[in-house]
Order: structure tokens, then C-alpha cells, then sequence
């Protein structure tokens, strides 16, 4: 193709501020799909200016133009076929996909450079340099050197010689009728929708999953989400209305809103307000405490004489709160005749309550949707398990419903653990937020062997890589480059657990890697008889995690897709899945399991999940893992059940313990592996943590807690890369609160307040270029905080001081120059407006006079 390479200045002129800007090159990377985005958008609305109709693209992301053909455009992605080409050999040699990195790396080496980076691979991967052959039939369509003298004649002679002739009479007429119907349109460009519910669907489809977006990324979804075809919105002025939404707050890169300010007020809020106003939490002589170890009771003992609203136990991986929480719950029902509610956010947590003695214990979800449930909780106090996982809108109608029935919390977790999928941590922000003071446990119980209790105390306190190089010291690392021997090796150690029937869990982060390890385990146990007999394919499903904006975008569906109903809804109830059939422009068509059809439309966006069919390989011996609950044999989602047998002829799965699995029920795996979010609240004999080449990039400091520390007696690790893991591992990331991101703006305005106090003072007659440039960059970002912190002033107004909001937000006092400002702002207001009350009463006066003299 014809092309040219330009170079340019890192300069971009602001118009809003009338200065010159560099480009920061971390957040232009992490703005490219907005980037992308808005070029496909503005690109595809020129064409249409130029009389060409856009069409979906046929696979991935973009667009198509009407009539030119699938087999046109294969021509001309020859570039793309060598790099599907090189991921077929990368895979074939190293047994796994190359990541981005390495893609990249291959679209730019020349033939040198390409071998000598395969023998570097190979070796690392391998232990021994490859052989030419083996180079010769790897290193191939690398890149050339560019054509320094060619003529715009002979590119355009190439290219026809590649079309064709037919291919060149498809393009001469699509050319043809373009320019015919953009005479007829008179070259204007389409008119664009409105952008007003493509910015809120941005915002709400970013805000389900994190508190303080990127804007970026907001932008991109809104294009996304709020587009029925590509060029339909005119992206230019979505920044624009993005930042002029009522309640939205921005500082330009991170965006967040008032509402989900106020789910994390209301929390604390509810904190601050119940310091002190219930009795006693329980009575601690009605409680066995002789069986607890010295800082279980102790955390006990402090908890009963608790009178907040809200109490909180945290507790390091393994060290028997569970065991705690039985003797507080004797010690609330010597004290009132009552035990504690118990509640978890997931089912997997539930069940283990209702295992140690809660039989009516509840999913969070259930107990918010149940008015039964929340009548029975009035003056009670309700226990959360497994708080960490709880988001900041969870959180915040548990309060709402404790304000309402007069209840109490008691929520127990460990922020070091996995967080909520949705947005907000709201365990750590209760916890930062010191209205309250948590007991703790910090006392490792569940390994047996001191090193390994060394190992988990290690990781509790966020030293990974010491633990990592304890755990080699005593043997429990091995790394294994070669992908293939990886999961073999993995495979085998597990055959090896299950044929001496020892409690084994197999933990991976992501559901790639899963995969692989499910094939190379289903053939091991084979070989060895422990899956056996005859083998059937049955229909699975696995979740493609769409927020609800997603779900209502009916054109990302595709036919065959599976909807996994938990709500009932257009005639389905918990567990059964219906398969997509038709895409209409307000909903989808859907065939239930009775082979009858139903019309889902945006009201039922909240009682499906969107899944992609998978079928499974299922035998004796099999074990299958449910990604949901299914009602109708009792299993929970988390649960993992034994294939007893199959029936080759009706399809039949009959587990372990007699129940055969619904036909309709599609929401299972292979289960010889899970997530370290599905493991999180285990305790088994023994683990087995694989670290494959798809893991790393989902690997981190939380995941590598919860999945070394569900054992007992044994561990291993499997690692791909053990220098990459380390790196993984290294570093905590906290996802960020709302009112962190509202007390950083009042921090960098106070900074900034300050840097303008000291440039006064040092100012000098006639000041320099960079001084003036400098005193306006900050007047410009002054004037963007200020605007922000307006809006928190506003809605402080009903409260006794702006100070007193910004501490029910969690945070500390403004800056005193920050204060300073708003105090001066408030007495210029009142100063205007008695100037202007007096202004009025004049006014009156010299009317009053008029009409006497008349």
C-alpha cells in the first residue's frame, strides 16, 4: 500500500486553557480504544459524507463498506494473515499463544533480529539452542525493507493486479454509486444523535464494575454503547457532554459521579451516627471461650462489649474466624435469646455457614430482595462472612435496611482477599475511614507444618516475593517453560492426589488456562481408569461477564449465544438457559427449553447472564464444577459434584449421590480446576497453584494470597515464568474509592494554593516566560478544582459546615488554604447579597415615595 511516515512535534495546543500541551505517553496508551474508537466513528461518517454505505465489519471491531467483498478485503490484509500464521507456529513450538508484546515484536523484526530472538525463546523454553531446520521453518514472513523509489503509478498497478479483474469491476461500481449518491445528498455529513444517552450508558457500564473510571474508557463505551451502527454519533463533542452531566466530577482523567459519593457517605455515615447507641453486642460468660486460643478470645470478648452499629472482625487467611464467629453467636443468644443473622455475598460462603451451624444462612443478594428476610432482621444483629467481596452499593443498603429495622452489623473479611466484582471495596473504606476499630486475628491456624504457616503469615503482610523464595527454600516452586510439560507435570501431580484419595484443589487464575489444565488432566486420569466407561457430549456454557448496559446493546448478540436465567423471567425460571435465535433492533428472540420462543426486551436485562456455548467431553469419574446455582438438584454456584455415570443414548448425567442433571442446565465446566475467587473461603488437605503463560497478565498480589493459602497439610506451584510471577506479585493494587478521588482534588488544590502563596512571595518586577507560563497553568487547573469542590459546597449546604460533609465523605479537613477559599467565597456571597437586599429595599422605598406624591 501506498503510505507515507510523518514526523511531528510532542505539542498540542489546548484551546480551553490557550496553552501548548505535551502528550503524556501512558495515558495515550491507556486512551487508545476511546482513540480507536473515535477515528472508526469519525472515519465511517466521512465515508458516509462521501456516498459510501457502512455496513458492520464481519468479525472484531471497525466497519465494512456495502460491496466490496469479504474476498476483497482478504487480499488486502495480507499483514494480518502472516501474524494469524505466526500464532499457529508460535503456539505449535511453544505450546501456548504469544502474548501482545511478542505479536508486536514480530510485525517489526527484520530476518535477523527474528532469529535471533527464536533462539533466545527456544533455548529459555527448552534448555538447548534449536536446530536450522527448526529457525528456517519458524523464522518466516518477516519484515521487509519499505520501497524507497516506487511511483504512485506502479503501487496503483499492484494493487489492481491483485484484485483482479472481477475485483476491480466491484470496486469501480461501488465507486461509481458512491459518487452518485453523494451528488444527490450534496456532501454533507449525517446528522448525529443525540449524545446525551450515549454518555450515560458510557458511565453506567464503566461505574458497575469501578468507582472512579478512566474517561477514556467512558468515552469509549459511550461510543460504543451508545451507537446502533458505527457513524451514527458524532464523537467530536462527547468529552464535552461527558463533563456537563449533572452530577458527574472529573479532573480531566478519572471521572466519578454524586450518587456513588453518596452509597460511600451513607456508610459512614450509619458508622459515625451508632458509635454507642446499642447495647452490648453479646455476653461473653454464656459463651464457651475456654476453647479459643488467646487472640480469638480476646476479639471475642471485645466484639460482645461493642455497642456500634457497625462491629468488624478481620482476619488473615487461616486463622479460625469461623471458628470465633460460632462462640460470639452463643455469646449475642445468652445475651438476647437471639443468634446472629448470617449472610454472605456468595453462595459458596453461605454454604459454609450453613455448614457451621446457620442452616437459614442467606446470600446478601436473597436477603436484599426479601422482605420476609429483612422483617425478620428487626433489633437483630446480622453477621456478613466474607465482607471483603462486598461492594459499596451491597454495603450500603445493608444500612439502609439496618436504618429501617433498627438493626446492627457485624461484618467479618479480610481486605487482603479477593474485593467485589461490582464497584467499591467497601470493607477497606469502612475500615479507612476509622469510625470504626476492628478486632483482628492474625494467628495462622490452617497449615499444619510451621515453614508453610510462615509462608502465609509472609504473603498476609504483603511480602510475596519473601514468600516465594521460602516457598522454594522447601521445595514447593517448580518452573517449567515448556507450556505443554507445565500442565502435564500439573496434571499428573493431581492424578497422583485423587488415586490416593487425598483432598486436592487445583487453583488457576484465568479460564484458559483452566482449559488447557482440564485436557491434560482428563487424559491422565483416563490413562489411569479413574475417568472411564463410555463418554458423552453435553452442553455447556461459559459467562462472558456483560455489565447490563451490555446486555441491552442487542447489537453485540449473536445467534446460538446462551441466556442463563437466575431471575424468572418471559416464562423462565432460576437455572434454565434459552439459545439466542434472532437479533431484533429493540431486543433479541430467544428459544426456551421447551422449543417455544420468548422476546427479551431491555426490562428483563437483570434476570440473565449472556453466555457462549461450550460442549463438553463427560464420563465416569468426571468431575463438573457449576458456575451457577441449579435449584432443581439443590448444588450452589462454586459447588463441585463427581460424574456417577452417563447414558449414552438419553444424554443423561447422573452425579454422585443419584441426581441427574437438567437437560436445560447449561451453567457447568470441567472441574478439576477453579479461579482463586471460586477457591476464596476453602480449606482442603492439600493445593496445587498453576501459573500458566495466560495467567500472568491476572495474576496479583491478592490472587497469589487466596491461592497459596487454601492447604493444610501441601502445597506446590507450578510456574510458567517464575521472573514474570515474581513482577506480578510484587506490587498491591487497590482499586480507588470515590471519596479518595474527591479528597485528591482537594489536595492538589491546596498544593497549588500554595505554590501561588510562594510564587508571590518571590515574585520579581518583570517576570520570565516560564514564570508566566507557569502562574497560568496553574490558574487554569484552580479554576477546574474549584469548579469541582463547588459542587461538593452545593450539596453540603443542609450540613453544619462544609468541613463536617467532607469528613462524612471519610476524609480529613480540607487544606487550610482550601478553607481559607471558601471561606472568603462565602463572605463575598453574603456580602452581595445584602448589597443587593439593600439594593431591593431602596428600590421599595423610592416606589412607596412615588406613589404618594401621585
Amino acid at each position: 500500500q501506498l503510505h507515507g511516515h510523518a514526523v511531528m512535534a510532542n505539542a498540542s495546543f489546548d484551546k480551553e486553557r490557550g496553552q501548548w500541551l505535551a502528550l503524556q505517553p501512558r495515558a495515550m496508551l491507556e486512551a487508545s480504544p476511546y482513540v480507536r474508537t473515535f477515528l472508526y466513528h469519525d472515519f465511517a461518517r466521512r465515508l458516509s459524507q462521501l456516498g459510501y454505505e457502512i455496513e458492520p465489519a464481519r468479525r472484531g471491531e471497525g466497519f465494512g463498506i456495502a460491496g466490496i467483498s469479504e474476498e476483497i478485503e482478504e487480499q488486502f490484509s495480507k499483514r494480518a494473515r502472516q501474524r494469524k500464521a505466526f500464532e499457529e507456529r508460535y503456539e505449535n513450538v511453544f505450546g501456548h499463544r504469544p502474548d501482545k508484546r511478542r505479536i508486536e515484536q514480530f510485525i517489526r523484526d527484520n530476518q535477523g533480529t527474528a532469529e535471533v530472538r527464536f533462539r533466545a525463546e527456544f533455548k529459555a523454553a527448552f534448555g538447548k539452542s534449536p536446530d536450522d531446520p527448526a529457525v528456517a521453518a519458524f523464522v518466516i514472513d518477516w519484515r521487509n525493507q519499505k520501497l524507497t523509489e516506487i511511483s504512485t503509478p506502479e503501487v496503483r498497478q499492484q494493487q489492481r493486479d491483485r484484485l483482479g479483474e472481477n475485483g476491480m469491476r466491484a470496486v469501480d461500481e461501488t465507486v461509481s454509486a458512491a459518487r452518485a449518491s453523494a451528488a444527490k445528498k450534496g456532501g454533507a455529513l449525517p446528522a448525529g444523535k443525540s449524545l446525551k444517552d450515549a454518555a450515560r450508558m458510557g458511565l453506567e457500564h464503566c461505574l458497575e464494575r469501578t468507582s472512579v473510571p478512566r474517561v477514556g474508557d467512558v468515552l469509549a463505551a459511550a461510543l460504543r454503547f451508545g451507537s446502533k451502527q458505527i457513524g451514527d454519533l458524532d464523537p467530536r463533542t462527547l468529552y464535552t457532554e461527558l463533563n456537563s452531566r449533572s452530577g458527574a466530577i472529573s479532573d480531566g482523567y478519572q471521572i466519578t459521579t454524586e450518587q456513588v459519593i453518596e452509597e460511600e457517605a451513607r456508610v459512614l455515615r450509619f458508622a459515625g451516627r451508632t458509635r454507642g447507641r446499642f447495647s452490648p453486642l453479646g455476653d461473653a460468660s454464656g459463651a464457651q471461650l475456654d476453647v479459643l486460643d488467646g487472640d480469638q478470645r480476646q476479639a471475642v470478648e471485645a466484639l460482645c462489649r461493642s455497642r456500634a452499629g457497625i462491629a468488624v472482625l478481620i482476619g488473615d487467611a487461616g486463622t479460625g474466624k469461623t471458628h470465633a464467629l460460632a462462640r460470639l453467636d452463643e455469646a449475642r443468644r445468652h445475651a438476647t435469646g437471639a443468634g446472629l443473622i448470617a449472610l454472605a455475598p456468595t453462595t459458596r460462603a453461605t454454604a459454609e455457614l450453613k455448614a457451621n451451624g446457620y442452616p437459614e444462612a442467606a446470600t446478601v443478594a436473597a436477603f436484599l430482595a426479601s422482605d420476609r428476610l429483612q422483617e425478620g432482621a428487626i433489633k437483630r444483629a446480622v453477621l456478613i462472612d466474607e465482607a471483603g467481596f462486598l461492594s459499596t452499593r451491597q454495603l450500603a443498603e445493608l444500612v439502609r435496611v439496618a436504618e429501617e429495622r433498627g438493626a446492627r452489623l457485624v461484618l467479618v473479611g479480610d481486605t487482603k482477599q479477593h474485593e467485589s466484582v461490582e464497584r467499591g471495596s467497601a470493607l477497606r473504606s469502612l475500615i479507612d475511614s476509622k469510625l470504626v476499630k476492628p478486632e483482628s486475628l492474625s494467628k495462622v491456624r490452617r497449615q499444619r507444618a510451621a515453614e508453610h504457616r510462615h509462608i502465609a503469615k509472609l504473603l498476609a503482610n504483603g511480602q510475596s516475593l519473601k514468600a516465594l523464595d521460602a516457598a522454594e527454600a522447601v521445595g514447593m516452586v517448580r518452573e517449567i517453560p515448556d507450556a505443554r510439560e507445565l500442565f502435564a507435570s500439573a496434571a499428573k501431580e493431581y492424578a497422583d492426589a485423587l488415586e490416593a484419595a487425598r483432598e486436592t484443589l487445583v487453583v488457576i487464575p484465568t479460564w484458559a488456562d483452566i482449559d488447557r489444565f482440564n485436557l491434560e488432566a482428563r487424559a491422565e486420569l483416563k490413562a489411569r481408569g479413574l475417568i472411564h466407561g463410555t463418554e458423552i457430549e453435553v452442553r455447556g456454557s461459559a459467562s462472558l461477564s456483560w455489565t447490563e448496559v451490555e446486555r441491552c446493546h442487542w447489537q453485540g448478540y449473536r445467534s446460538d449465544m446462551v441466556l442463563n436465567f437466575h431471575r424468572n423471567a418471559a416464562g423462565m425460571k432460576p437455572g434454565d438457559s434459552a439459545t439466542v435465535r434472532q437479533v431484533l433492533g429493540d431486543g433479541i428472540v430467544a428459544e426456551r427449553p421447551d422449543g417455544s420462543l420468548a422476546t427479551i426486551r431491555r426490562k428483563q436485562r437483570g434476570a440473565f447472564d449472556v453466555a457462549e456455548e461450550r460442549k463438553l467431553a463427560v464420563a465416569a469419574g468426571d468431575e463438573l464444577l457449576f458456575r451457577a446455582n441449579c435449584p432443581a438438584i439443590g448444588v450452589s454456584n462454586g459447588d463441585r459434584r463427581r460424574v456417577a455415570s452417563v447414558d449414552a443414548e438419553s444424554k443423561a448425567v447422573t452425579l454422585a449421590g443419584g441426581k441427574i442433571l437438567p437437560a436445560n442446565f447449561t451453567q457447568f465446566s470441567h472441574g478439576h480446576a477453579v479461579t482463586s475467587h471460586k477457591s476464596q473461603g476453602a480449606s482442603v488437605q492439600r493445593s496445587i497453584l498453576v501459573v500458566g503463560p495466560e495467567s500472568i497478565g491476572a495474576t496479583n498480589l491478592r490472587q497469589f494470597y487466596v491461592s497459596n493459602t487454601r492447604f493444610k497439610e501441601g502445597h506446590r506451584l507450578f510456574a510458567h515464568n517464575l521472573a514474570a510471577l515474581k513482577a506480578a506479585v510484587a506490587s498491591r493494587s487497590e482499586r480507588m474509592l470515590a471519596r479518595e478521588f474527591v479528597a485528591g482534588l482537594g489536595k492538589e488544590l491546596g498544593t497549588l494554593l500554595a505554590e501561588v502563596e510562594r510564587a508571590k512571595a518571590s515574585a520579581t518586577a518583570t517576570p520570565s516566560a516560564s514564570d508566566t507560563l507557569a502562574a497560568k497553568k496553574r490558574e487554569t487547573r484552580i479554576k477546574e478544582l474549584l469548579h469541582e469542590v463547588a459542587k461538593h459546597e452545593r450539596r453540603a449546604r443542609t450540613a453544619a459546615s462544609f468541613n463536617a460533609f467532607w469528613s462524612q465523605l471519610g476524609g480529613r479537613l480540607l487544606p487550610e488554604r482550601v478553607q481559607k477559599w471558601i471561606k472568603g467565597r462565602q463572605e463575598r456571597r453574603e456580602k452581595q447579597r445584602r448589597g443587593n437586599s439593600a439594593k431591593i429595599k431602596a428600590m421599595a422605598r423610592s416606589m412607596r415615595k412615588s406613589h404618594r406624591v401621585a
